[in-house]
Parts: C-alpha cells; structure tokens; sequence
C-alpha cells in the first residue's frame, strides 16, 4: 500500500507544471512560495518579498503570471484569506482576535477584507459554512 502511495506521489508531483521547470523564475516562484508560506502574516507587500528575494516587484509580478497566471498580490492575499477562513472556524476565537493573530490591526478592515473576498461578514461566513456544532 505504501508503495502504491509513493508512486502515485511521483506521478502527481511529475505532472505539476511549477516542478518540472527548472528555469531560474520557477526557483524564484518557488522562493517566493516558500518565503509566503513562513510569513504571510508579516509580508503583506509584493515589494517587500521581492526585496528578500533580491528582484524587483515588476519582475516578481512577471515570474509570477508567467509560471502560474497569478500576480503576487493574489498569491498573499489568497494565503491570508486561506488562513482567515480557517481560523474562522474555531468558534472560540473572536473576529478581532483572529484579526489580531493576522497582523490587521484594525478589525473594521479585517472585516472589509474578508468581505471583499469571500462577500460575507466574517460572522455570516461561519454561519453560512459551518455548524456551531
């Protein structure tokens, strides 16, 4: 069973179009995936990631739409919301705390952002999503 899941592994990760480049913007992307992943809650600007990556924003941006058809402002603020929404599950945390742990200072705009986004209130995104269960 186990070899049939490390086969399958390879199959899937061999089909990915971000790993079977090996250019220097898919390791750039890569980089800028990572880095994301570790710090979406401090690196909220395009420009700052391209800075610990040592490239500009406008080239970032390019790497970005080119390898994936996204620009890297999405790909942040799709990971803050990704988070977002799961912290909105846990029904023990307050919206503002949840604001709070994200680095939004203001939780009238933590509010506005996942408005925007999922077009629900963080409240009514719980209610519409989930069961207070």
């Amino acid at each position: 069973m186990l070899k049939l899941f490390v086969l399958s592994s390879r199959e899937v990760n061999s089909e990915s179009p971000i790993l079977t480049k090996t250019s220097y913007n898919s390791v750039l992307l890569k980089q800028f995936l990572n880095l994301i992943e570790e710090n979406f809650k401090d690196v909220r600007l395009p420009k700052d990631s391209a800075a610990l990556l040592y490239i500009t924003s406008n080239h970032l941006n390019f790497i970005c739409k080119d390898q994936i058809n996204v620009s890297a402002g999405e790909i942040i603020r799709n990971r803050v919301l990704l988070e977002a929404k799961r912290m909105l599950v846990n029904f023990e945390l307050s919206v503002a705390t949840i604001g709070m742990k994200l680095n939004f200072f203001d939780t009238s705009y933590f509010i506005k952002f996942i408005k925007k986004y999922t077009l629900f209130t963080p409240e009514a995104f719980r209610k519409q999503n989930y069961n207070k269960s």
